[in-house]
């Protein structure tokens, strides 16, 4: 029994890990092939490739893992086959916008003109992300946590290894090959879904009106996919060309690090989250439990995060310089601005989860206004002209968004428990 929850831990560790090691390992080869401002611009191409994607990540795949956990076993192929059919249906559109509008696209950006096939390999990459994001999700609900993890080392390993190459040779183009190498491990991994897929039909047979009822159910998480799948890497996208805009890529690329560092605070959280609770939560919504289920993840996730995100603040100066070089000198109040946010970011995801949980997707994709595009209007507005002022945007953004989930989390929750005691 110990070696089993040494061995679940240790997943979950290494899954954890493994999202910044990933983007920080790219940041860091960026830096050695052309300087901060490379980091900003593959930063952009990156976010595309998210933007394009994001709808299904952040929609369909979070209800693939709600559904698959509170489903039986039988049912999972059917469901994990109308999340397929869905998500290409959803994201089409938004690579054929990428692929003949990519000239201007490129202009939106910030790029230049010459970036224009990059946009166009960065919007096929994104779209062929829908077989790791749903696969991924898919383990989730099925407590195979570790299969999770190899698919992102598989997946994510060939491109470091290509750029590492790149780097060390000085070849020409690094950025051009890097979406290439995403393209093929996006096709493989398709094709392995597929293939899944196809066998699971001969083996259990399920109906054209089972299928297309789970699509019904799971077209419920379309609004807050589509909500926080597009809104959050567009003002991404929106944010980091205002900052270079207003002030230069050197500095919207140092914001980028600022974020990159405490990303592995963020994505440890998130990693507990959807990895580990998300399933445990889909269970304890059933039983009623829910409630106290998100306080004591709340103490679990939060509080520590705080902690890593204050400690980070104060040893900033060598983990940026190991990161990103010596040229890097952020102040302590800069930091305290983004990475406070961070914290308040990772508070109000824990609350977003018990929303998904509850299928709360309207209020979901109403909120959604209050986080990235708040903050995209508040640097609009004039907070993009200095570093600071632009932490301090970031930072009322996620304290009012944080708020907010709290409390639509409060409401939903009372109005579920009073439904739940009426039907029993």
């Amino acid at each position: 029994m110990i070696s089993a929850k040494l061995k679940y831990a240790t997943i979950l560790l290494c899954l954890s890990a493994w999202g910044p090691f990933y983007r920080s390992t790219l940041d860091r080869l960026w830096v050695l092939e052309g300087g901060l401002s490379s980091v900003g611009q593959w930063a952009q191409l990156q976010t595309l490739m998210e933007f394009i994607v994001a709808p299904i990540g952040a929609g369909i795949a979070v209800g693939l893992s709600i559904f698959t956990t509170q489903h039986r076993h039988a049912d999972h192929p059917i469901i994990l086959c109308a999340g397929y059919f869905l998500s290409l249906a959803i994201i089409s559109p938004f690579l054929l916008v990428t692929i003949f509008y990519s000239k201007n696209i490129c202009i939106f950006l910030g790029l230049n003109i010459a970036y224009q096939k990059e946009v166009i390999l960065s919007g096929i990459a994104g779209y062929l992300g829908i077989g790791v994001a749903l696969l991924s999700n898919f383990f989730i609900g099925r407590n195979q946590q570790g299969k999770s993890l190899g698919l992102m080392l598989v997946t994510g390993a060939p491109i470091i290894l290509l750029l590492t190459f790149f780097t060390l040779f000085k070849f020409d183009y690094p950025i051009k090959w890097v979406l290439y190498s995403i393209i093929v491990v996006g096709l493989t991994t398709n094709g392995l879904l597929i293939f899944f897929l196809y066998r699971s039909k001969k083996l259990h047979k399920y109906t054209f009106t089972q299928l297309s009822d789970y699509c019904y159910k799971l077209a419920r998480f379309i609004p807050a996919g589509l909500a926080i799948g597009i809104l959050s890497p567009l003002c991404v996208l929106i944010v980091r060309s205002m900052i270079a805009q207003q002030q230069d890529w050197r500095i919207a690329g140092v914001a980028t690090a600022l974020w990159r560092v405490s990303d592995w605070v963020l994505s440890s959280a998130i990693t507990m989250l959807y990895f580990h609770f998300l399933p445990m939560l889909s269970y304890d919504s059933l039983q009623g439990k829910i409630k106290i289920a998100i306080k004591k993840i709340t103490i679990q996730i939060f509080l520590p995060s705080l902690l890593a995100l204050l400690l980070l603040c104060i040893f900033r100066s060598p983990v940026l310089h190991f990161l990103y070089g010596e040229k890097i000198n952020i102040s302590l109040d800069i930091s305290l601005y983004f990475w406070l946010g961070e914290s308040l970011r990772i508070l109000s995801a824990i609350y977003l989860m018990g929303l998904f949980v509850l299928h709360a997707t309207k209020m979901i994709a109403i909120w959604d206004f209050f986080s990235q595009p708040l903050f995209s209007f508040l640097l609009f507005s004039g907070m993009a002209s200095s570093l600071e002022l632009t932490g301090l945007a970031f930072l009322l953004t996620y304290l009012l968004y944080a708020a907010l989930c709290i409390l639509g989390f409060i409401y939903v929750e009372k109005n579920h428990r009073a439904l739940t005691l009426t039907l029993t």
